[in-house]
């Protein structure tokens, strides 16, 4: 993120100009066409570079946000995926012997079988 000089607004890496107050960053020279009054002078800035720039700020923000939730997402999967594992791993190692020899037990009892 780039903060404006001027005012202190946080701006996109790869903004030209401030989104408050129109004050260019490093290496850019707008064309003239529009006036935005700043508080010391007059930047001229033309309508493109306006749009660019802001369309370029919610672009960052959309795809940070885009990568925020998915990798939220594929965490969430994993740990679903990882309790799946254990509860199956707990349910063939520890129960499912127990019941499996209860079982056995119950019909050697009920069929008189040693």
């Amino acid at each position: 993120m780039k903060f404006c000089s001027n005012c202190g607004q946080q701006n996109a890496k790869s903004a030209k100009f401030c989104l408050r107050c129109g004050n260019p960053f490093e290496g850019h020279k707008p064309q003239q066409t529009n006036s935005v009054n700043n508080s010391d002078n007059d930047i001229k800035i033309s309508d493109r570079d306006l749009l660019t720039n802001a369309l370029t700020t919610y672009e960052d923000d959309y795809s940070k946000f885009k990568k925020k939730w998915t990798i939220v997402i594929c965490i969430s999967i994993l740990f679903y995926l990882f309790g799946s594992l254990v509860a199956y791993l707990v349910y063939t190692l520890h129960f499912k012997p127990k019941f499996e020899k209860q079982l056995v037990e119950r019909y050697k009892k009920e069929n008189h079988i040693s």
